[in-house]
């Protein structure tokens, strides 16, 4: 598959990859009561980009797609054989523009040293039972055996998030396929070892 699809996919591939090893040096020289810690999670910055992009390949099949399906006599007919195609690409920008706007308005989790915050309710870490982590991009995190927040493995800073809870040694069900049988190569490379999330973090960004 070559193309702009090949290429995102390719691109999301990278990335997923980078937050994974991200993961282990995430909270790298943080102080040692986690004072310092202060992050929250936010949609990825490539995510409109990506959005737009898969919504441009999709309409321009649509387009060519209904220019077929029109009968030979409407081909002159002007306005009338283009009005389907405007209609489904207005309704389709519609759509993705109501996702967008949407999720911009969605609560977002933040952590402060050993807190999370989220939806105007606080947890400390010792409050959390455990958190789970899979592999459908979510991460779920648990109090007192309750599901109480669900998070995005996607959005930007969650590799602090899985890092933290490693930090405050809350228990973590890490139900992903390993890294190394999913991308065939070693997941904390020693050579290339990463020092802080920010390094490697701008790699893709």
């Amino acid at each position: 598959m070559n193309g702009p699809l090949s290429e995102l996919s390719s691109g999301l591939t990278e990335q997923q990859k980078l937050k994974r090893r991200a993961e282990l040096h995430a909270l790298d020289g943080c102080a040692e009561d986690m004072s310092d810690v202060k992050f929250t999670l936010a949609p990825p910055k490539g995510q409109a980009k990506a959005v737009m992009t898969i919504f441009g390949v999709i309409a321009g099949f649509a387009a060519v797609f209904f220019i077929k399906r029109l009968p030979s006599k409407a081909v002159g007919a002007g306005s009338g054989k283009a009005l389907p195609i405007f209609l489904f690409i207005a309704v389709m920008a519609l759509i993705i523009f109501m996702m967008i706007f949407a999720d911009s308005k969605k609560a977002r989790l933040s952590v402060e040293g050993k807190i999370i915050y989220y939806k105007n309710k606080a947890w400390k870490a010792e409050d959390i039972s455990h958190i789970e982590i899979n592999n459908s991009h979510e991460i779920k995190i648990f109090s007192n055996g309750r599901l109480v927040i669900r998070a995005s493995q996607a959005d930007e800073n969650s590799e602090k998030l899985i890092a933290w809870a490693k930090k405050c040694s809350i228990p973590t069900q890490d139900k992903r396929t390993p890294f190394e049988e999913l991308y065939g190569e070693p997941l904390d490379i020693e050579a290339q070892k990463i020092d802080t999330a920010e390094q490697i973090i701008k790699k893709y960004r």
